[in-house]
């Protein structure tokens, strides 16, 4: 592989990368870090941090000039698949801490470029390292489960940038809901969130027959006839653990999964199948970044992302 000149942007993690540059620079990958350059192949963006606004204007800046300069932008994120359970239990997959996911020029499901080979099945190789079981499409409920996001996390910044309150937004989903269907709706908070019981009452006051869950996930799920959520990453559980998800915006991982709300009460069963090797190759162990062939495969889709820049006015 031709060594590739890479431009790493600064954020609140930036210190935490060490190891990955030296990953980088072992791969024939030349690092550097000053902005001011222009002879540089493309970004390297860690993941924005939760609540940060100065990570927020660090990841506008870095797309505008990414924009500009026609750059792409490699974006290290969180893992796709976090934790697999059995349905008793939950339980991390091991190293959960050290797998990342990498995609150019966006986080979002249906605007960043994701590295894929159809030749080798990568899940079916995950499923049995890690015991994964893909659960049968759940046929029964009673309730609708709404997983709800962290207000001003990053996956919101779609609304964010146009001003929409997700609280809001969300109000006006269960309106959408109740109009398809009178089963009652369970409020997951994320176990992150602070509680908002100004919120809390006032879903109370506009909703019969509505429950704010202090349950586990998959106590949740056992009673759910199907899962509602905007983009959050709880749908590839969801869906892993056979429960039918409707995912509100494109940028969800499980979008392809999803239908509109006014289908909720005739549940889609797609085959997840192609989906699930799919998204294997969202998530990489810490000691396989050391093989060549992440590598390889990510920059197999370099030509691609500069692509997508160039074919933007």
């Amino acid at each position: 592989m031709q060594p590739y000149k890479v431009l790493a942007v600064k954020t609140s993690k930036y210190k935490k990368e060490a190891a990955l540059f030296a990953v980088l620079k072992s791969n024939n990958f030349i690092v550097d870090h000053n902005l001011g350059k222009k002879d540089f192949d493309f970004f390297y963006l860690h993941g924005i941090k939760k609540k940060s606004r100065i990570d927020n204007n660090i990841y506008e800046t870095t797309e505008k000039l990414s924009n500009r300069y026609k750059k792409p932008i490699l974006i290290r994120e969180s893992p796709s698949l976090r934790q697999i359970s059995d349905g008793s239990n939950s339980k991390q997959i091991p190293f959960n801490s050290k797998w990342l996911k990498f995609s150019w020029n966006s986080f979002f499901m249906d605007e960043g470029i994701y590295p894929y080979d159809a030749s080798y099945n990568r899940w079916e190789e995950l499923s049995r390292k890690y015991n994964i079981i893909v659960h049968d499409w759940k046929r029964r409920g009673d309730a609708i489960l709404v997983n709800l996001q962290i207000s001003n996390d990053s996956a919101l910044n779609k609304l964010i940038y146009k001003n929409i309150c997700y609280k809001e937004y969300l109000i006006n989903k269960l309106v959408e809901i109740k109009k398809y269907s009178d089963r009652p709706l369970i409020i997951r908070p994320h176990p992150k969130e602070k509680q908002d019981k100004k919120f809390y009452e006032i879903l109370h006051s506009m909703f019969t027959n509505i429950i704010i869950s202090d349950q586990d996930l998959y106590t949740d799920l056992n009673r759910s006839w199907c899962v509602v959520t905007y983009n959050s990453t709880s749908c590839v559980e969801t869906n892993l653990y056979g429960t039918p998800t409707i995912t509100l915006d494109s940028s969800a991982i499980a979008s392809e999964l999803s239908q509109p709300i006014k289908y909720i009460e005739a549940n889609n069963y797609p085959d997840r199948s192609d989906w699930f090797k799919k998204i294997a190759f969202h998530q990489w162990a810490g000691h396989e970044l050391h093989d060549s062939y992440v590598w390889d495969l990510l920059m197999n889709c370099y030509t691609d992302a500069r692509k997508s820049l160039e074919s933007k006015l």
